[in-house]
């Protein structure tokens, strides 16, 4: 057998390559893609360092093909196309046997199918496949302290702790296991906790001797009578006594003014 006849007999073999429980009439090509990524950091001197690689998922490109002579009747094309996209939106990983190796967690990420007048009954696709890493939490509680026997509170991870009862500990304010305290009463607030510039309550006359620098707070029992403020470095002000207005002459025919000095009108006796 030549070369080309066993590629041809290799790519159509069925049972060799399946997409999950879809198998091809004819598998094209497979294209396979492995990528390790290695981090750069730029220094000051110009260089560039690497603190560590990773390995990307692996990616697979598949080009196959479905006929409808292959299964004996019209619509068998369409029937796996519909196939290729339940599988991809279910999104659950599947395993994948090309003829080079065997991937357990794919999924389809894309899937391209072009049709002209030469491909009316066969299905001809590209699908795009990518690798799923996947990994498992667990949630533990911090062992008992000192179960070492050094009393540096290292304890066995897998022990199952009541809540509250860890001795290894320091803040039990941030590191504590949440506990139910029941139901809390509300406090109402008061003009005692109030703390701030201003006080609806009087006047600090004293300058803020209540405590808060200018308007104090109003304490029980305290004398809320309005005081006269004392002003440093101001003279009290001085009494300034305005003679009487006396008009003795007539004006215009107008009689002087009575008792009232400031009625120029008249009207007195």
């Amino acid at each position: 057998m030549s070369l080309l006849g066993e590629i041809s007999y290799a790519l159509i073999q069925p049972s060799a390559r399946a997409i999950g429980q879809i198998y091809a009439d004819v598998t094209v090509e497979e294209v396979h893609r492995d990528e390790v990524i290695i981090t750069q950091h730029p220094i000051e001197g110009g260089g560039v360092i690497t603190d560590h690689a990773y390995k990307r998922p692996a990616e697979l490109e598949i080009r196959c093909g479905f006929s409808n002579s292959s299964a004996g009747y019209v619509g068998y094309v369409q029937e796996q196309y519909r196939a290729l996209l339940a599988l991809q939106l279910a999104r659950q990983p599947f395993a994948v046997y090309t003829g080079k190796r065997r991937y357990r967690n794919m999924l389809i990420r894309g899937i391209s199918v072009a049709t002209d007048g030469h491909s009316e009954n066969i299905l001809m696709a590209s699908v795009a496949l990518q690798e799923v890493i996947l990994v498992s939490t667990q949630t533990t509680r911090s062992g008992q302290g000192g179960s070492t026997g050094n009393g540096s509170g290292n304890g066995d991870s897998s022990s199952t702790a009541s809540p509250g009862t860890n001795a290894n500990q320091a803040s039990p304010a941030s590191t504590g296991s949440v506990t139910n305290s029941g139901s809390v009463e509300a406090t109402g607030v008061g003009s005692q906790a109030f703390a701030g510039s201003f006080n609806p309550g009087s006047y600090s006359p004293d300058g803020g001797s209540v405590g808060n620098g200018s308007f104090g707070l109003n304490t029980p029992g305290a004398d809320l009578t309005p005081q006269t403020p004392q002003l440093s470095g101001i003279s009290p002000p001085a009494s300034v006594t305005l003679p009487e207005i006396s008009v003795a002459p007539t004006i215009g025919g107008l009689q002087a003014a009575g008792p009232d000095q400031y009625n120029m009108f008249g009207g007195g006796p």
